[in-house]
């Protein structure tokens, strides 16, 4: 009698391991990419709008405390110092005044003196008023070739004239255009073709400066570059 043979049968649980994705999880996969790279790009762009200015506004503020601390000295030692007799007698024709303990005749020294340390033109570099040009100021705008401002200052110019106060003013602490950053000064034309090197913002645009009452003041133009516009980013309103 011959033994029955049993058959060897696949048991019904095992299955084949299974290799790759099925559709579904590569359409899932897909989507997290999508989403990844759509939140990347939104990033990006806010950060090519919003990236110069912020760059910018500490530009603005990194350049007005290294002027107002220039600009401090230059006041406090005008207000201290005796006023030369030729200076004195200028101001004095000037005003019309005869009282040289007059306040005005202090005051009048004091914005020439600062004048002299940070003008806001060549012509003013080179001709400041009775208390004469700091003469730093003149050699370097002689090894320049330049003799004479334009007419009506170009903001090429002003920005021209900020960078020199601080590198060669009468406060000057070794600071150089480097000290500002890679990005903060760049060549110009300043007069006529002759270019000079400006700080400028994170627009490449040249900074603008003035002597206000209440101390100095550096203004970017902002992003549509137009002083005068809301845009405008200044000492006065950049925290």
């Amino acid at each position: 009698m011959r033994p029955v043979s049993r058959s060897r049968r696949t048991p019904r649980s095992w299955r084949p391991a299974r290799s790759g994705f099925t559709v579904v999880e590569l359409l899932v996969v897909i989507a997290i990419i999508a989403t990844l790279m759509g939140l990347a790009a939104v990033a990006v762009y806010r950060f090519r709008a919003t990236g110069p200015e912020m760059a910018t506004r500490t530009q603005v503020r990194n350049v007005h405390n290294k002027v107002t601390t220039q600009w401090q000295a230059v006041r406090d030692k005008a207000q201290r110092e005796t006023i030369p007799a030729t200076v004195l007698t200028s101001i004095l024709t000037s005003l019309s005044i005869t009282n040289p303990a007059d306040p005005k005749v202090r005051a009048e020294y004091v914005r020439q003196k600062l004048a002299q340390a940070f003008p806001q033109s060549i012509g003013e570099a080179l001709n400041p008023g009775a208390v004469g040009p700091w003469a730093p100021y003149t050699t370097y705008l002689s090894s320049l070739t330049i003799t004479a401002g334009n007419a009506t200052p170009v903001p090429e110019e002003v920005a021209f004239c900020l960078l020199m106060a601080l590198e060669r003013g009468p406060q000057n602490t070794g600071m150089s255009k480097e000290d500002f950053g890679s990005m903060a000064a760049k060549n110009l034309p300043i007069s006529g073709t002759i270019q000079g090197p400006c700080l400028v913002d994170a627009w490449g645009r040249p900074l603008s400066f003035s002597r206000g009452s209440g101390g100095p003041v550096v203004t970017s133009a902002g992003r549509d570059g137009q002083l005068g516009t809301l845009d405008d980013l200044s000492s006065t309103n950049v925290p």
